[in-house]
């Protein structure tokens, strides 16, 4: 998830920043993608780093509520994430689990993201995250980003096919839109 210290964030930051850089790049030329973990790392960065897209499938943004269902609901599987809780948030009681939360809607939830386009994919019933795709696209809703999404039926590692497929369409639609008069 890309999530950790503030030491650790800010040498993320700058490793891209760094990056952009050398290439000669700005921001603006930035895309930001990743699924499923990645996801919520490419969410969470746009907020500092305010790129020209973000391309995420099967994204989290509430990996508090997701550590604590896992028990439940995917039982055996990611155990490392209630590591992450208590290491990140804390701890391991509801507290800590709404900590972790507010961790990503205290930074994402402050962008208007004026020039910033999003792509996500998700998975209409996610037993990851649920609550992930009912709050972001409210939320992008109410800014200036432009919104691109695109639902598939099932659970969050169902039909892995269609969501990559979208996934990569994204960047091809992205990267005519954005830099066809560029190059």
């Amino acid at each position: 998830f890309y999530s950790g210290s503030q030491e650790l964030e800010n040498q993320v930051v700058g490793a891209i920043q760094e990056a952009l850089d050398y290439l000669g790049f700005s921001h603006q030329e930035l895309i930001l993608s990743g699924l499923s973990m990645g996801a919520f790392g490419s969410l969470y960065y746009a907020a500092d780093l305010e790129p020209y897209a973000v391309i995420v499938g099967k994204p989290f943004t509430n990996l508090g509520d997701t550590t604590a269902a896992l028990k439940l609901k995917r039982p055996g599987e990611f155990e490392t994430s209630a590591d992450m809780l208590r290491n990140v948030g804390g701890g391991s009681d509801q507290e800590a689990i709404d900590r972790w939360n507010a961790r990503f809607w205290d930074k994402f939830g402050k962008k208007e993201f004026a020039k910033t386009d999003f792509a996500i994919a998700y998975m209409e019933q996610d037993d990851y995250d649920g609550l992930a795709i009912q709050r972001l696209i409210p939320h992008l809703a109410n800014t200036q980003a432009t919104l691109y999404a695109k639902g598939y039926e099932g659970r969050h590692n169902d039909n892995s096919r269609s969501i990559n497929k979208w996934f990569m369409t994204q960047y091809h639609k992205l990267l005519e839109i954005g830099f066809e008069r560029k190059f």
